[in-house]
């Protein structure tokens, strides 16, 4: 027998609205819609209204006072209230006071499809409560689930030390180059994303790499990653860029050449390197999917990446391309993964983009290092607003003339 139910969306953008009204309307369920609380709430008190669902961006506290007036004037029986959020609450939010009548949805605007499923999963936990021994059993369900995730939550926590505690700080770069900094903002608790850098042979050698996915499979390939470097660079004695791109690519086939992983998207990596030589006053790059930005008299150029990753999906014998580029004295250098370019966020929740992107480099490159990493910091802040980050965000910058060694 099908269930037929009746929710009530309260949302003052009328735009919003109807799209989220569009999403969770089917045979099986009608939505009904008001601009505020004040407006819906002679509508609650019809025993037809199974849920009421608050939009993204209303005030919590709205939601909040609405959820006790609804138990307040329906104790036993009354409708669910669903709060639509695209970040995980505070754990002081005054909604967690009332969570025996609200739940959080937490999806991003732009897939709202899932929006209708996570309140269907909702619903079916409210139906177990009229059977008190499947609504038993699913408590255990869920505590169980709660000690497991907090397991898992302290290992990740322990796996981020770790983590943190193999890659170079930024204090042991500021030794020997007065003008940089690093921007490091993984995604999860631990990252796929990841930097690495050395003095050899009078250069200073530096990569930002971008592994595939992100959580813990990006961080254990970019430990990988970070061991293969330091083979290639500090025990093989290679530092043209080019030819540690080809070096890493066949050290990662290698790796996986028994096949347990022979996608792209699973065992590759992208990366963008230079080497700094201070004698020759130039910069030798090279880059694997990952483009080298540089700021000269406040104008950002993009020098282009070849089209290969490294892993799988490029051949072992493929040959990277070098590009030999002399500095200035005020000129800044900049690597970075995707994350940044692939952000959404702005008032029309669309990717930053590389267009954008440039121009926020273009802004801040006449800063110091500590001034630009505190403007990209606020300006990713202000651009993601309330969307959730979709990946991991890394940008290195470095002023080849401040080299000090």
């Amino acid at each position: 027998m099908k269930t037929f139910r009746n929710f009530l969306l309260i949302d003052s953008d009328a735009e919003q609205r109807a799209r989220i009204q569009k999403s969770l309307t089917n045979i099986e369920t009608t939505v009904l819609s008001a601009a505020t609380w004040e407006d819906a709430r002679r509508m609650v008190n019809s025993d037809s209204i199974t849920g009421v669902i608050f939009g993204f961006g209303t005030d919590p506290m709205e939601c909040v006072n609405a959820a006790k007036a609804i138990k307040a004037e329906k104790n036993e029986k009354h409708p669910h209230v669903y709060f639509l959020t695209d970040k995980e609450p505070d754990e002081n939010c005054e909604l967690n006071k009332v969570n025996d009548i609200t739940q959080f949805v937490i999806a991003r605007k732009s897939d709202l499809h899932l929006v209708k499923s996570k309140i269907d999963e909702f619903e079916k936990l409210n139906n177990c409560n009229n059977c008190s021994e499947d609504h038993n059993n699913l408590k255990q369900v869920v505590k169980s689930m709660e000690n497991y995730i907090h397991e898992i939550t302290d290992s990740l926590r322990y796996a981020k030390v770790i983590q943190q505690a193999l890659l170079p700080g930024e204090e042991s770069m500021n030794r020997i180059v007065n003008d940089a900094f690093l921007y490091n903002r993984p995604k999860d608790v631990i990252g796929g994303d990841f930097y690495w850098y050395t003095i050899k042979y009078n250069r200073v050698i530096l990569a930002v790499a971008d592994c595939a996915g992100h959580g813990v499979p990006g961080a254990l390939l970019s430990m990988i990653g970070h061991n293969f470097l330091n083979t290639i660079v500090n025990e093989r004695n290679i530092t043209d860029p080019a030819l540690i791109l080809k070096h890493m690519n066949q050290m990662i086939h290698k790796l996986f050449e028994k096949g347990q992983l022979n996608s792209a998207s699973k065992d590759s990596l992208d990366m963008g390197i230079i080497s700094i030589d201070p004698d020759r006053r130039v910069v030798e790059y090279a880059g694997a999917k990952r483009p080298l930005f540089i700021s000269k008299d406040g104008i950002v150029e993009k020098v282009k990446a070849d089209i290969y990753s490294l892993g799988s999906i490029t051949p072992i014998s493929t040959d990277f391309a070098k590009h030999t580029i002399p500095f200035g004295i005020k000129d800044f250098f900049y690597l970075s993964s995707d994350g940044a370019i692939d952000q959404f966020g702005g008032t029309e929740s669309r990717r930053l983009g590389t267009k954008q992107f440039v121009k926020v480099l273009e802004s801040m490159s006449h800063l110091n290092a500590d001034e630009q990493r505190n403007y990209f910091d606020m300006f990713m802040n202000n651009w993601k607003k309330h969307e959730m980050q979709t990946d991991d965000i890394l940008l290195a910058g470095i002023r080849p003339g401040s080299l000090v060694i």
